[in-house]
């Protein structure tokens, strides 16, 4: 990994931990202050969870509108069901928007950055491989011990933030478990129906990306799901 010249210039900053041979560091003083580029897309990650988060009203509302197109004899019967595929279609993306495990990746890969990197910058492109790695991974070495990622990610200042507790709860990963191995299966039923040409474009890439996460999030969940059973 060739060491990104700001990265070398960067004076505040500190080794928070090492996954897979590669060296994560958060600034000092407890990872603020933060530059603005990192602050903002910080701050867009939680914006973006808030605002598309599937809540009890949302759900409701969705099967109000499922309902009053059943029921609209004014409609054909396709265009009912049209109207119904595309509110679930809907209602699907914004659970991949609200995804709360997911969410404390993605807070990471704004928080920790590499050599690679400009401290200043954000890229999310990049920050996708890195969620990938730590998916896949999800066993880190700190101060000279192997620690579970996730458990490191849920007692770092990102916690300041967001209320991580409820994913040490009974019944949490077994849910999401089987939430994530449903949205893999839609994933890849959706990346079948593309052409060929299509599986080569933004849409079946962004599929891709998302049947990675998924088969990422599942083996997570499986293990951690492990851990609480045997603690």
């Amino acid at each position: 990994m060739t060491p990104n010249e700001y990265f070398l210039k960067e004076a505040k900053k500190e080794l928070a931990f090492v996954a897979n041979g590669v060296e994560y560091y958060q600034f000092t003083d407890g990872g603020l202050p933060i530059y603005y580029k990192r602050f903002y897309a910080f701050q867009e990650t939680m914006r973006r969870h808030e605002e598309w988060k599937v809540t009890q009203s949302v759900f409701e509302e969705y099967l109000d509108m499922v309902d009053k197109f059943t029921n609209d004899s004014s409609l054909t019967p396709d265009r009912r069901i049209a109207e119904i595929q595309r509110l679930t279609t809907m209602l699907k993306w914004r659970r991949e928007q609200s995804n709360e495990l997911m969410l404390v990746y993605e807070l990471g890969s704004v928080w920790y950055f590499d050599a690679s990197e400009d401290p200043c910058e954000y890229d999310s492109n990049y920050a996708k491989k890195k969620i990938e790695l730590w998916l896949n991974t999800n066993e880190i070495e700190f101060n000279g011990e192997k620690v579970n990622l996730l458990a490191f990610f849920l007692n770092t200042p990102l916690n300041r933030f967001i209320d991580f507790q409820n994913f040490s709860q009974h019944g949490t990963m077994p849910y999401l478990n089987k939430l994530y191995q449903t949205q893999f299966s839609h994933s890849l039923y959706n990346f079948s129906m593309l052409s060929e040409n299509e599986k080569d474009s933004n849409i079946g890439q962004n599929i891709n990306f998302l049947m990675e996460m998924y088969k990422g999030l599942i083996s997570l969940t499986d293990t951690e799901q492990q851990n609480i059973t045997t603690s």
